[in-house]
């Protein structure tokens, strides 16, 4: 404890409400801003390439009509197990190519929190990395990454509504950019 300093007080329940602009479509669109990321090795014998890679980040992004939803994310190396066994417990037909997938993680007393989990190939992770660099060295630089959701079971018109939010949702396509400008992703 720090001589001065006030005890840490909990913070209020956290109230968002969760829309899409559009709840009917099949797929949703979202746009995020990368706060802040990190590439991380852990050495593997069993790895293919003597390891396994990640690329960490945080940031913000827009869901429907919420403009600052946090986000956690990864995006890994696909490897020889593609698509993932553990989405064989979450969806009934797992797609043979699987770009990625997310979910909604809301705790009580925190604000909703975006989990994403995306996939690449090693030469992909290469400019991916360059992408991240580039945003981030740039004096108004910002990093920028752009997602569609989708579902893949037959879910209904009213998926988007609410039942998104305790389901984990399939990344069908994304994209990392980087430029100088405003930091704003809606």
């Amino acid at each position: 404890m720090f001589f001065g300093s006030k005890p840490a007080q909990k913070s209020p329940s956290v109230e968002q409400r969760l829309e899409w602009d559009r709840p009917g479509r099949r797929t949703q669109p979202s746009r995020g801003r990368v706060d802040s990321w990190n590439l991380r090795l852990t050495p593997m014998l069993a790895g293919r390439y003597g390891g396994k890679v990640e690329l960490n980040f945080e940031g913000k992004a827009r869901l429907g009509i919420n403009p600052n939803v946090a986000v956690l994310g990864d995006i890994e190396i696909r490897d020889d197990s593609n698509p993932p066994r553990m989405l064989q417990d979450r969806w009934e037909k797992v797609p043979e190519e699987v770009e990625g997938y997310a979910s909604l993680s809301m705790d009580n007393d925190q604000p909703p929190r975006l989990d994403l989990t995306l996939y690449c190939t090693r030469e992909m992770l290469k400019r991916i990395t360059l992408a991240f660099t580039a945003g981030f060295s740039a004096r108004a630089g910002v990093t920028v990454l752009d997602l569609d959701f989708g579902y893949p079971d037959d879910q209904g018109q009213d998926f988007w509504k609410t039942r998104w939010q305790s389901t984990t949702v399939q990344v069908l396509t994304w994209r990392v950019t980087a430029g100088a400008g405003p930091d704003e992703v809606g």
